[in-house]
C-alpha cells in the first residue's frame, strides 16, 4: 500500500464492511453511536495498511516535542486547550499521507459521519433530519475527496421511505451510504394467516356497522356486547377500549364515502397511519399527534396541514379535514367517552378541546360523544363542544353526521 487516495479507500471499505459483519452477527455490541464510532476508530488504526502511514509533527507545533500522528482521528483536534479554527468536524476523518504534517496544514482528505437509530421512537421521528444534516456536513468540507454515512439501525424496521429518499436524493453526489438495519424478521407464512383470520374479522364487523351507521343504539349495543363476550372469555374487558373508536370513525367513513370515495390509509410513521379519501378532499385522523412527521407525510402528497405546534402533543380521538386550496384544514374535531366522566374529567375535556379548536382562521365543530348517561354533566360540555351525543338521545347521533356534511360540502348530499 502506498498510501493513495485509492488505497486509503480500500481500507476504510474494508473495515467498514468488517463492522457490518459484526453488527449484523450481534448488534449488541453497539449501544450508542459512540460505541460504533469508537470500534470503527479501533479498526482503523488497527489496520496494517494505515496504521505504518504516521506522519511527524514538529515540536512548537503546539506540542512540546516532536511526535508522530496518526492518519485516523475523530471529531475536530485540540491544540494547547483549544480546538482548532477551522477544521472540519466529523465523526471520523483520515489525513493524506504525508512525512511530516503540522496543525495549520492538517487537511482531511475522507470523512465518515455515524448515524446510530436505537429503539421504536428516534427511527421515525428523529432520523430524516439529522442524516440531512451528516451528509450536508460532508458536502460543506470541499477539501474532502471520499465522503462516507455509515447509517445503522437496531431493534425494528427502519423507516423505509425516509432511507429510500435519502439514498435517491444524495446517489450522484460523491457520498457513499453504508447501511445495515437489524430487526427480526417475521414468519412471513404465519403473518399470512394471521392476516386472513383478521381480515374475515373485520370484515363481519364492518358488515354490522355498516348496516347500522347511523343508529348510534345499535353501534352501542355492538361494542357492549364486545365487552360481555371478553368477560366469559377472560374474565374482564378491562383494556379493551380501542373498539369504540374503530365504530365511530367506521360510521364516520361510511357516510362520508358515499361523496368523496373510499378512503385509504397513507402512513405517517411505521406506528401510525392517517387516511385520504379517494378524491383527496378529505383527510381523517384517529388518535396520532398532528405533528412534523405529519406534515412531511402530507406534504409527500403535494398538499400541507394546519395545526399548530402547541397542539402537537394533543392527540384527538378523530379529527376531519377538509382540503381548501391545497390546505387540509380542521372542519370537526371528535372526542370519544365510554366510561361514565367525574365532574373533573369534564373540566378537563372542556379545557382540552378549547386548546385544540383555537388558534385557525375558523372554529371546527367540537363533537363528544359518550357512551354512558352523563346526566346533569351534558350542559357543563356545553360550554365546549357544540355537539354532545349521549345514550338519552340517541338520534343526535343522525344529526351530527348530517351537520360534519354540512361543514364538508357546500351543500349536503343526505336525502
Amino acid at each position: 500500500m502506498n498510501g493513495t487516495i485509492e488505497d486509503l479507500e480500500e481500507a476504510v471499505e474494508c473495515n467498514i464492511k468488517k463492522l457490518l459483519k459484526i453488527f449484523e452477527e450481534n448488534p449488541a455490541y453497539f449501544l450508542s453511536e459512540r460505541d460504533v464510532k469508537c470500534y470503527l476508530y479501533s479498526l482503523l488504526i488497527n489496520d496494517e495498511r494505515i496504521k505504518k502511514l504516521s506522519p511527524l509533527i514538529r515540536s512548537g507545533d503546539g506540542l512540546n516535542r516532536d511526535s508522530r500522528t496518526l492518519l485516523v482521528h475523530a471529531e475536530r483536534p485540540r491544540v494547547k486547550g483549544s480546538r482548532v479554527k477551522g477544521f472540519p468536524q466529523h465523526d471520523i476523518f483520515i489525513l493524506p499521507r504525508c512525512e511530516t504534517a503540522s496543525f495549520d496544514s492538517l487537511k482531511p482528505v475522507i470523512g465518515i459521519e455515524i448515524k446510530f437509530n436505537r429503539g421504536p421512537y428516534r427511527v421515525d421521528r428523529k432520523t430524516p433530519t439529522p442524516v440531512d444534516k451528516d451528509i450536508e456536513k460532508l458536502h460543506k468540507n470541499k477539501e474532502l475527496r471520499r465522503r462516507y454515512l455509515l447509517w445503522l439501525n437496531w431493534d425494528r424496521p427502519i423507516n423505509e421511505d425516509c432511507f429510500k429518499m435519502i439514498k435517491k436524493r444524495y446517489k450522484n453526489e460523491n457520498v457513499k451510504i453504508f447501511n445495515y438495519f437489524a430487526y427480526k424478521k417475521r414468519n412471513d407464512q404465519g403473518e399470512k394467516i394471521m392476516h386472513e383470520v383478521f381480515k374475515e374479522m373485520f370484515a363481519k364487523l364492518d358488515e354490522l356497522i355498516h348496516d347500522n351507521y347511523t343508529n348510534f343504539e345499535e353501534l352501542r349495543n355492538i361494542y357492549h356486547e364486545f365487552l360481555e363476550y371478553l368477560k366469559e372469555k377472560v374474565g374482564t374487558s378491562g383494556g379493551f377500549t380501542g373498539l369504540s373508536e374503530y365504530i365511530i370513525l367506521k360510521a364516520i367513513q361510511i357516510r362520508l364515502e358515499q361523496k368523496h370515495g373510499k378512503f385509504e390509509w397513507k402512513k405517517k410513521t411505521n406506528d401510525a397511519y392517517f387516511s385520504i379519501s379517494k378524491n383527496n378532499k378529505i383527510l381523517l385522523t384517529h388518535a396520532i399527534s398532528i405533528d412534523d412527521n405529519m406534515k412531511r407525510a402530507v406534504e409527500k402528497w403535494g398538499y400541507s396541514i394546519e395545526w399548530s405546534e402547541d397542539k402537537a402533543k394533543l392527540r384527538p380521538d378523530i379529527v376531519i379535514f377538509k382540503l381548501t386550496n391545497s390546505h387540509y384544514k380542521p372542519e370537526v374535531i371528535i372526542q370519544i367517552k365510554i366510561y361514565h366522566i367525574s365532574p373533573k374529567a369534564v373540566d378537563d375535556e372542556v379545557e382540552k378541546i378549547k386548546r385544540m379548536a383555537g388558534g385557525g382562521d375558523k372554529i371546527p365543530l367540537c363533537v363528544i360523544i359518550l357512551f354512558h348517561q352523563v346526566g346533569e354533566h351534558k350542559q357543563k360540555l356545553k360550554e365546549g363542544f357544540d355537539l354532545v351525543i349521549t345514550p338519552e338521545d340517541p338520534a343526535e347521533f343522525k344529526d351530527m353526521l348530517q351537520k360534519i356534511e354540512e361543514r364538508l360540502l357546500i351543500t349536503s348530499f343526505i336525502k
